[in-house]
């Protein structure tokens, strides 16, 4: 069982070993209750970090066509369709 100490503005530090198992990260909120003399925090919402960029590779592929020519092809229909 891990300790914590309570500092003088009522802070404390939760151990990283609970936080790994708890999966928290700095800026997410929580609720806090005590209930029968024991204090409980769920979260409440999670900040949300960025996507990695990468995770969008290749999502279009395909999407105009699967060679260079069809994907030309497709571009330039588009283009035809453009009100000059």
């Amino acid at each position: 069982m891990a300790q914590v100490t309570l500092r003088p503005k009522g802070q404390v530090t939760i151990p990283s070993s609970i936080l790994a198992q708890w999966n928290a990260r700095p800026d997410d909120v929580l609720d806090v209750q005590l209930a029968n003399g024991v204090v409980m925090f769920t979260p409440v919402s999670r900040r949300q970090t960025p996507p990695d960029l990468m995770a969008f590779a290749g999502l279009g592929k395909g999407l105009w066509g699967d060679t260079p020519e069809q994907v030309d092809a497709s571009i330039q229909s588009l283009r035809d369709t453009w009100v000059r």
